[in-house]
């Protein structure tokens, strides 16, 4: 498993769902994830080159979780240029390496703290005492 202090509100315990989802599943490594419910743009150059289908964008959460002996792998495969490579996450470079990646449902909760905003929303959740680790 590959977490990051950034997702904070990751429930407990979907740790054993995900885990189970990977067996029926048959996949290498797997992620939560979320559909994306806004309208998403390409762009070049600050010019609108198109609008994917926001249906087949999904927003990719840790933790991942992976074989380990498939991701050391995978890691071992890019170990000489891996800074070269436009590798965003783990799952990003397994499913590069040609691991089976798939996602299991992600939740709303398990947000990036990565902006002043996120740290007060973050701060408020602890406080209002609505957040459920289990």
């Amino acid at each position: 498993m590959i977490h990051d202090a950034a997702r904070p509100f990751f429930p407990a315990g979907r740790l054993k769902e995900a885990l189970d989802n990977m067996g029926k599943m048959d996949v290498d490594g797997l992620a939560p994830a979320l559909v994306s419910t806004d309208t998403l743009v390409e762009v070049d150059n600050g010019q609108i080159i198109s609008f994917p289908d926001r249906h087949r964008i999904y927003h990719t959460q840790t933790p991942q979780i992976f074989i380990y002996e498939k991701i050391m792998s995978a890691y071992e495969k890019f170990r000489e240029n891996l800074n070269d490579q436009p590798f965003t996450d783990d799952l990003s470079l397994a499913h590069s390496a040609g691991l089976r990646c798939g996602l299991i449902e992600g939740s709303q909760m398990n947000f990036k703290i990565t902006t002043e905003s996120d740290w007060v929303l973050a701060e408020q959740l602890l406080k209002s005492g609505g957040l459920d680790f289990t």
